[in-house]
């Protein structure tokens, strides 16, 4: 690449950045080389998905394949920053328009970095991922703050590899892509596109959608084998209190969230990974008034009900709402 090409490059990234960010996140140093500088991180979420070290609400699901958190109300100074929104364009979701970010943290000292190590089959522009088969993704570049570090640990399905966490503490920059979601489909680009990001240099992924966060390791794992389990591994979280267990992230692929009883989960959460897998697979639709059975007959039956846990604005919220699963079981001792 010539001193020309890499002076258009500088130039579109820094007028992107201002314009974008609204935030002076670039400047020139003596040499004319570009260096990030700070901005402010908003965490998307309502609410902090507290790993709960050593507590009783905190379950490792079996096989590694999902991991139930501890809901924990915002602190009031980060419900005040919520108020503004993370996305730079209308983010409102509707059930025919699921956006999902994706942040990808990485060490790149400069932009050329990031571009030089783009696969060669892909193109990124300063705001723009175009991927081999012309599928496009938004770009946005965010500066290092001092949480996300912190966010990013207690929200990992997975133990990141060692250098991946020092790259992880050590970030400059997240690299931050959004795409239509609402289908298996757009799941999937997601998962290729930013592996893309992470081919350059990311060391990980997490995701606005549902508070989950990979290693890149990991992340790059499920990318090669797309599917409904893969998916579901990826973007569909689990809360727990008291008094209920549900879902946070199955509208990233176009279904409604799920919601049960904690003592009705099973162990280590194994019949809400069935139930998960269930309606992920796509093999029979469900819906209101359904009865879920298996070879020893009925076992839930299913009611819909709003997604009022989470507002609107939200990038978890889900439009088409959650389905809550009530055993057989609980409905006889009811009668």
């Amino acid at each position: 690449m010539n001193e020309l090409d890499r002076a258009r490059i500088d130039c579109r990234f820094i007028e992107k950045c201002r314009l974008a960010n609204r935030t002076a996140v670039t400047s020139l140093n003596t040499q004319g080389s570009e260096k990030w500088n700070s901005c402010s991180f908003f965490l998307p979420g309502v609410l902090l998905l507290d790993r709960g070290e050593q507590s009783s609400d905190f379950l490792s699901f079996r096989s590694d394949h999902l991991r139930l958190f501890r809901a924990v109300p915002l602190p009031v100074k980060i419900t005040r920053r919520l108020k503004t929104p993370f996305f730079s364009r209308d983010h409102n979701m509707s059930q025919s328009k699921i956006l999902v970010t994706l942040r990808i943290p990485g060490t790149w000292s400069n932009p050329l970095e990031l571009f030089e190590g783009i696969p060669a089959d892909c193109e990124l522009k300063p705001d723009l991922l175009i991927m081999a088969d012309g599928s496009q993704f938004e770009v946005n570049i965010r500066e290092a703050d001092d949480q996300f570090v912190s966010i990013f640990a207690s929200s990992s399905r997975r133990e990141p590899t060692a250098a991946e966490k020092d790259a992880i503490e050590n970030y400059t920059v997240q690299v931050c892509l959004t795409g239509p979601g609402g289908s298996e489909e757009n799941a999937t680009a997601l998962m290729r596109a930013a592996s893309a990001i992470l081919h350059a240099g990311g060391s990980g992924v997490f995701i606005d959608n549902c508070g989950l966060a990979f290693g890149a390791t990991t992340w790059r794992e499920m990318a090669e084998t797309p599917g409904p389990e893969s998916l579901s591994f990826a973007f569909v979280n689990i809360i727990t209190s008291r008094t209920e267990t549900y879902t946070v992230g199955l509208h990233v692929l176009g279904l409604p969230d799920l919601q049960m009883r904690p003592d009705e989960i099973g162990d280590d959460g194994s019949v809400m990974i069935e139930m998960i897998q269930y309606i992920s697979s796509g093999e029979k639709k469900i819906g209101n008034g359904h009865i879920i059975a298996d070879l020893n007959g009925p076992r839930f039956r299913v009611s819909a009900v709003q997604d009022n846990k989470i507002p609107k604005h939200s990038p978890m919220h889900n439009p088409w709402g959650r389905l809550r699963l009530t055993s057989i079981k609980e409905i006889s001792e009811r009668n």
